[in-house]
């Protein structure tokens, strides 16, 4: 999720997988799967 966590302005991508679980009540690759 480096090149999301990039696009979003966030320079490490575990912090971007804490802030988006934080808000969302889910992983990013949670919220992918579940996108499918």
């Amino acid at each position: 999720y480096k090149r999301q966590a990039e696009e979003s302005g966030f320079e490490d991508a575990g912090y971007f997988t804490r802030v988006f679980k934080k808000l969302e009540g889910i992983t990013p690759s949670s919220f992918k799967q579940n996108a499918l």
